[in-house]
C-alpha cells in the first residue's frame, strides 16, 4: 500500500477519536477504520500547489466503514456512551467535520450483545467519506546567499 495510504487511513481513525468524548469511568471504547475504497483526488491525486511551503498539495478520498465498540460492565455506562459516540459523529457541527476532513458520516447499525462475564457490548457501524490533503513539509530555512568564490582542494 502507498505510503500516503496509510498516512490518510491512520488520520481518518485520529479525526474520529478526536470527534468522540471520553468514555463515562469503566467504560472502553475502541475505533476500528476499515476502508473499502481508496482514491486520488484532484488530478491524479495531485491538488494544487502550496507557494507558502513551497511544494505540492496531493489527497486521498477514502470510503471506509468505521466501526466504533464500547464495552463496559454497567449498562447505564454503556449506553451513555453509545449515545454519546452517536451523537458526536452525527451530530457534530459541519465546520468541525469539514476542519478534520471528514465530508459525510451517516450510521448503519447499532448492535448491542453480552460479553464475557458481566462485561455488556455495544458495536456501532458507520459508513464515512473521508479527503485526506498532504501539504508539504516546512522547509527549515532559506539559502539567502550561495557563495561563489570557494578553492578546490
Amino acid at each position: 500500500m502507498a505510503a500516503i495510504n496509510e498516512e490518510a487511513i491512520d488520520d481518518l481513525a485520529v479525526s474520529l477519536q478526536i470527534l468522540i468524548p471520553d468514555p463515562p469511568g469503566g467504560v472502553t471504547t475502541d475505533v476500528v477504520v476499515s476502508p473499502r475504497r481508496i482514491t486520488p483526488t484532484g488530478l491524479g491525486g495531485h491538488i494544487g500547489y502550496d507557494d507558502e511551503r513551497i511544494g505540492d498539495i496531493t489527497g486521498r478520498r477514502i470510503e471506509a466503514a468505521v466501526t466504533v465498540s464500547v464495552e463496559s460492565s454497567n449498562l447505564g455506562n454503556l449506553r451513555t456512551a453509545v449515545n454519546a459516540a452517536t451523537l458526536a459523529l452525527l451530530g457534530a457541527e459541519r465546520g468541525r467535520l469539514a476542519e478534520l476532513g471528514v465530508l459525510s458520516v451517516n450510521q448503519e447499525e447499532t448492535v448491542f450483545a453480552p460479553g464475557k462475564g458481566n462485561i455488556e457490548t455495544a458495536q456501532m457501524t458507520f459508513n464515512v467519506l473521508y479527503e485526506y490533503l498532504k501539504r508539504p513539509e516546512a522547509s527549515e530555512e532559506v539559502i539567502s546567499d550561495i557563495p561563489v568564490n570557494l578553492e578546490l582542494g
